[in-house]
């Protein structure tokens, strides 16, 4: 098979410059295998996909590949939880304790659902440190964070829950709602968006039908992104996305270190430098998943949400564009234009514990929102962005979803990856120019 690269699929008039962006990636970014699709409403501005699903370069990628996109799984895992919210079934002022009364250990029993969804319960990461043999057991890892302290006063400010997140709410979803949050994202989520509307393969969890379509992650060498491109934009050179990534480079070094040390069980905040970065290492990397685990088989069958998410873009822009929308497209209701509001509602989060070298943040309820301008103008679009580059992306304002998956892993950024900001800026590129163009007729 002819290892030459392909990029296929169509683009709107106006959004060819969208496609030059995904070429680029592979031409001078090191992109393996990819997909991009933009949505509005019911209608596919961008649908591209091209590369490989693995390093051989043996296998191309095809519109219904699916990848891992580890942390943008998050707001899956979040609209989940605002179904409930949306039914009445479940409060977002409520205690956790209400629904899962042992979380009311270890002085939680003030901790609102709320601050769960903005990352503000102290809970950013388990003080037992978490081995690879445990990442599956489902009960010990929720009893833990049922059993623990918060690592600082709950609802001050956020620490990214880069690991527990999807415990957290998805056993407080499977609380109120009976299912677990795997069995629920599918029947409540994945499903209804495949009947209705492009496309439904966002879940978390694979099956043995999806192995030949799911596309093994790489890791980009460091030695490759230290280099310029002689052509083309190169990573280093693209403004604010570059900035964004250098700053995040020392939170991503601090995850990569040894997170076996454990603060007191009883310890209220880190509150200095030493307390501060173990808490960065231990949120990002106990456990320590990498592309190697998250190969696996069993990985990819797990229920791991705040990061096992497997997806295809045009699953993945179809889920944003129905919140782009109000919550409702073509038929198909998954929440009101209330609960969207409520998702891209500002938190009162600032510089965040675990994240923090990236600059000050905001962030909704299980989602990132724009305020600091990283994707467009729109200051209260709203997103989650995954390990590596991924990203889901709603503007309710313009009206559309976007979605980026990938399998080639930038681990120089945390947040902002400049393949998905440089596709972004071409979308809202080619909306200017179909509006000009509506002007001009």
């Amino acid at each position: 098979m002819s290892s030459e690269l392909v990029i296929s699929g169509t683009t709107a008039p106006g959004f060819e410059g969208v496609r030059y962006e995904f070429a680029n990636n592979f031409l001078h970014r090191h992109e393996l295998g990819a997909s991009l699709a933009v949505i509005r409403g019911n209608e596919v501005l961008v649908d591209l996909w091209g590369g490989w699903m693995n390093r051989d370069k043996q296998q191309p990628w095809e519109p219904d590949s699916i990848v891992n996109v580890w942390s943008t799984t998050k707001g899956l895992v979040a609209l989940a939880a605002h179904i409930l919210i949306d039914r009445a079934e479940l409060d977002l002022d409520a205690p956790v304790a209400r629904y899962w009364p042992d979380f009311a250990q270890s002085g939680k029993s003030q901790i609102t659902v709320k601050h769960l969804l903005s990352h503000r319960s102290g809970l950013a990461a388990w003080r037992k440190p978490i081995s690879e043999e445990e990442i599956h057991d489902w009960a010990m890892l929720c009893d833990l964070l049922a059993a623990q302290s918060p690592w600082w006063e709950p609802g001050t400010t956020s620490g990214y829950h880069a690991l527990t997140f999807g415990h957290l709410v998805g056993e407080l979803v499977r609380k109120v709602d009976g299912r677990s949050i795997d069995v629920f994202i599918r029947e409540e989520i994945s499903q209804p968006l495949g009947a209705h509307s492009v496309s439904g393969d966002f879940f978390v969890g694979t099956q043995p039908q999806d192995d030949a379509r799911t596309a093994d992650l790489w890791r980009i060498p460091d030695e490759l992104l230290s280099k310029k491109s002689s052509s083309g934009p190169a990573q280093d050179q693209n403004g604010a996305s570059a900035s964004a990534a250098s700053a995040s480079a020392t939170s991503n070094s601090a995850a990569s270190g040894n997170a076996s040390q454990q603060n007191s069980p009883s310890a209220p905040a880190p509150d200095s430098t030493e307390d501060s970065l173990d808490l960065m290492a231990t949120a990002m990397s106990s456990p320590l998943i990498g592309p190697k685990i998250a190969n696996s088989t069993e990985w990819r069958r797990g229920v791991f949400p705040a990061a096992n998410g497997h997806g295809s873009a045009r699953a993945i822009a179809s889920m944003y564009a129905a919140l782009a929308a109000g919550g409702t497209v073509d038929g198909l209701k998954l929440v009101s234009p209330e609960a969207v509001e409520k998702m891209r509602e500002p938190q009162p989060t600032g510089l965040d514990l675990v994240l923090k070298d990236v600059g000050k943040m905001t962030w909704g309820l299980g989602f990132m929102v724009n305020a600091q301008n990283w994707f467009g103008s729109n200051k209260r679009a709203f997103h989650h962005g995954g390990y590596g580059g991924s990203l889901g992306f709603a503007d309710p304002e313009a009206n559309f979803g976007f979605a980026y998956v990938m399998n080639a892993m930038n681990l120089s950024t945390l947040v902002l990856d400049v393949r998905a900001a440089l596709l972004l800026n071409s979308v809202y590129e080619g909306l200017e120019s179909e509006t000009s163009s509506t002007a001009v007729a």
